[in-house]
């Protein structure tokens, strides 16, 4: 992503957390250019 001019983060949250009956984890990503 840096190379096409992005800057990003990521985050790796479990879904339980959020009220969703899964304790899956999942990757979320925030990207801008």
């Amino acid at each position: 992503m840096n190379k096409l001019g992005y800057t990003y983060s990521f985050e790796v949250l479990n879904a339980g957390n959020f009220g969703i009956p899964q304790r899956r984890e999942r990757v979320y990503t925030i990207s801008n250019d």
